[in-house]
């Protein structure tokens, strides 16, 4: 009998701690009361005390690129918060020299960040105007500096980034994120002091994987973010900016609410509701949030039995025992889920561009408006120019 009292109070324990849904909206928002800061003023503060600040973004949503422009244009204004590169992801090290140019010219070229963007991860390129602004911004915080002070951009990807396609998505993934960290390891060893932003695959320091049909293992292989920090962990601090849940193949609003999905069935919203939606940022290391799940935060609704359990015969990566506080160290909060909206498509199809897509879709995608209509379809919450 005492054996089977024991056996019960073992599994209770168990299931409270090992399962973050134990928590309440009002555990994670008394922990918000007396541990965050204003959004701005966190990263600020982090960037004073790191050399590389991390700052993980949603793609394809209009509201994580004004955050971070806000955010580099207040840090550009002190020198102990003012970054020299920043370092992007969507660019491929083909056009660096390029965007050296755009960031230390005397007059914006608009026509140079579009051939970068022409380059950008994607098949037919990344016609996002969210990342167009951030080339703009990083000149025009340039233009208030001397010269001597300006910030660099480094271009993050490979050359031939899109010439990838024709490889396996696990060849993709792990030469991207070896290209950054490269990067990222030149420029840091230099003395630089660094600000990476890119998707939260890849500044969170996360082992990733593909499990290849017939195979009996994951192919796993660290993100950039697990590898600069896993050289120099001192020195490297990793934010997750706030959004709503990515359900997989992007973002969907949620037909009963009509607003987007929200982690976990909204309980974090909830939280910051009862915080006031007050835009603030916070370390994860300790409290309710360090005990968020990878599967808590990332797991779209009835795909909970995808995620394994935490003893895997096949090595993947993705288990239910994994916490996010082993992910990112900190969180910003810009605006609550709901409030976020989709980005803007952007023309940047020039006739010889025009040519590449065309041959890339076997003839398909013959002009500016079929291939704008094409990454709309892939990313529906985008809206096309008019």
């Amino acid at each position: 009998m005492r054996n089977l009292i024991s056996s019960f109070w073992l599994l209770m324990f168990l299931l409270v701690t090992g399962n973050s849904n134990a928590q309440t909206p009002s555990d994670y928002a008394t922990y918000l009361k007396s541990n965050a800061i204003d959004a701005t003023e966190y990263v600020l503060d982090k960037l004073k005390n790191y050399r590389v600040v991390a700052i993980g973004e949603d793609h394809w949503i209009a509201d994580h690129t004004p955050f971070f422009c806000h955010v580099l244009k207040e840090a550009a204004k002190n020198k102990e918060t003012r970054p020299n590169i920043v370092a992007l992801e969507f660019g491929s090290e083909l056009d660096q020299e390029t965007a050296q140019n755009v960031a230390f010219s005397a007059s914006f070229e608009p026509d140079s960040v579009i051939k970068i963007l022409q380059h950008a991860p994607d098949i037919l390129g990344n016609p996002y105007k969210e990342y167009f602004d951030v080339f703009k911004c990083v000149w025009e915080v340039n233009q208030t500096l001397p010269k001597e002070e300006r910030i660099s951009i480094r271009l993050l990807d490979p050359a031939g980034i899109q010439d990838s396609f024709n490889q396996t998505p696990m060849q993709r993934g792990r030469d991207r994120d070896m290209s950054m960290y490269n990067k990222l390891r030149f420029d840091f060893v230099r003395g630089n002091k660094i600000i990476f932003y890119a998707g939260q695959a890849h500044t969170q320091h996360q082992m990733r994987g593909y499990k290849q049909k017939g195979r009996e293992y994951y192919y796993n292989y660290p993100s950039a973010g697990f590898l600069i920090k896993a050289s120099y962990p001192k020195d490297v601090f990793t934010i997750d900016l706030w959004a709503p849940l990515n359900m997989g193949s992007g973002y969907k609003k949620n037909p009963e609410t009509g607003n987007w999905y929200e982690k976990n069935n909204g309980i974090y919203d909830k939280a910051f509701q009862e915080y006031g939606n007050k835009p603030c940022g916070f370390d994860i290391k300790e409290g309710p949030w360090s005990e968020i799940s990878m599967m808590n935060y990332f797991c779209a609704p009835g795909k909970e039995d995808d995620w394994y359990p935490a003893i895997v015969t096949d090595a993947s990566p993705y288990t239910r025992d994994v916490l996010l506080s082993s992910l990112v160290d900190g969180i910003v909060f810009v605006k609550p889920s709901k409030d976020f909206s989709g980005g803007h498509l952007i023309d940047i199809y020039t006739p010889e561009f025009i040519e590449v897509c065309k041959k890339r879709s076997n003839g398909k995608l013959d002009s500016a408006e079929k291939i704008l209509r094409q990454v709309n379809e892939w990313h529906p919450l985008m809206s096309i120019p008019k």
